[in-house]
């Protein structure tokens, strides 16, 4: 392959266990092979992606003072804003150079996994 893989992920959206698996098993692959993919198939609309690209941008040409306020290195569940040299891949090799934005799945302080101390769990 010399191309970053394209996986239609539309079957996740249905009830077919086995075309689940069958997705699962190519991002795996992408991922153990490539590191990267890129998806189709979701239904997530230009405009949404438009709207959030921008956001980004703006985020991102803030100045360090105020991306820090959200910084990272002070979060308990790994969510905020990861400035340059904060995070690398490889703790044998130099810090990456990039910044970052890390969110997940949204939990209140007293979900019963953020409460259980669940890595990566909690509120944004």
């Amino acid at each position: 392959m010399d191309q970053l893989p394209i996986i239609d992920i539309s079957p996740l959206y249905g009830t077919d266990t086995q075309a689940w698996q069958a997705v699962a098993t190519q991002i795996d692959s992408a991922c153990r092979e490539w590191g990267f993919f890129y998806i189709k198939g979701h239904p997530i609309t230009a405009e949404r992606i438009e709207q959030v690209q921008s956001a980004a941008k703006d985020f991102f040409a803030r100045d360090a003072a105020e991306k820090l306020r959200i910084d990272i290195t002070q979060s308990t569940h790994h969510r905020g804003y990861g400035a340059i040299a904060t995070e690398q891949l490889d703790p044998s090799l130099p810090s990456d150079l990039k910044e970052t934005f890390d969110m997940g799945l949204h939990l209140d302080a007293n979900h019963p996994d953020v409460l259980a101390g669940k890595p990566l769990r909690g509120p944004n």
